[in-house]
């Protein structure tokens, strides 16, 4: 379903540029945008700490000769992050 989705998604973000539909944030800057976005959801997973949940899915896989093993937990998965 995920390709699915994401056609879906683009499809739309794409109708909705064409309509002129797009936001202009009061403060563009990415700190704003993750201050936004921390608000609504305090569990956010930035991209060093994917990378950090992607290291140890890769060594975990090597200790069983997979190229991953993938969590399957997300409370497990934030645990890693705790570190």
């Amino acid at each position: 379903s995920n390709k699915t989705d994401a056609r879906e998604t683009v499809a739309n973000m794409v109708a909705d540029a064409r309509a002129g539909r797009h936001l202009q944030p009061d403060s563009p800057a990415v700190e704003s945008a993750i201050a936004f976005v921390t608000l609504r959801q305090p569990r956010v997973v930035t991209y060093d700490d994917w990378r950090e949940i992607d290291d140890v899915e890769v060594r975990k896989g090597l200790e069983s000769d997979r190229p991953r093993v993938k969590f399957t937990d997300v409370d497990e998965m934030l645990r890693v992050l705790e570190r």
